[in-house]
């Protein structure tokens, strides 16, 4: 319950208050052009660390990362006064405020699916397996999916910097097929591949291999 909470209200504050607190970084020009070109470099750093799987350890420090490229943009689309051209900077703005636009929408007459959304944001199970690796579940099915289960994922951290995950395993599991009752999570790590076993009293209820 806490961090259904804590996920939901992170995500109305965030689609509320971000877009208000970078209208006001862009108004009293809080950042120059050359900390706008470090804001972009910023930006597209953490999504092509997103694009490999790499992400913050722990659901809750994860959320910085959506919350800060969410106000890294606003911040963007309101900075847009470098744009030498009149016609590009124009057209770009309407485009950028587009997201700003539904964000609010969302959070205020869509605030019921936005507060399920979160609601799957947290993880149900986490486990710490051998050495640098650990073991987590998410339920889905509360708004964006047709059915329900669970997300099953292996994650690995690096020990000299431990605040930094790279996700190895990722499967949906239908709660049709799944019982999460007295799982027992086990991890074969081989010189080219992963070996992810989980059992529950009523027997193997999971077995993936994926190569390294």
């Amino acid at each position: 319950m806490e961090s259904f909470l804590f996920f939901a209200g992170v995500i109305e504050l965030g689609l509320l208050g971000l877009p208000i607190a970078a209208y006001t970084i862009a108004k009293r020009q809080l950042l120059s052009r050359r900390q706008i070109i470090w804001l972009c470099s910023f930006v597209a750093a953490i999504g092509l660390g997103r694009m490999y799987e790499f992400s913050f350890r722990g659901d809750a420090l994860d959320m910085i990362l959506p919350v800060g490229l969410y106000l890294a943009y606003c911040v963007l689309v309101f900075n847009l006064r470098y744009v030498q051209h009149k016609i590009i900077r124009n057209v770009t703005f309407v485009v950028g405020c587009i997201p700003i636009v539904v964000g609010y929408i969302s959070a205020t007459t869509a605030a019921l699916g936005v507060l399920m959304i979160g609601a799957e944001l947290g993880a149900t199970r986490t486990i710490d397996l051998q050495e640098s690796f650990y073991y987590r579940e998410y339920s889905y099915g509360n708004a964006i999916s047709d059915d329900d289960g669970t997300i099953i994922e292996l994650y690995t951290s690096p020990s000299w910097f431990p605040i930094i995950e790279k996700r190895l395993i990722t499967k949906r599991v239908s709660s049709l097929k799944y019982n999460t009752d007295s799982l027992r999570v086990a991890l074969d790590v081989r010189e080219d591949s992963y070996d992810l076993q989980i059992r529950s009293n009523d027997g193997l209820q999971f077995d993936t291999l994926i190569a390294r």
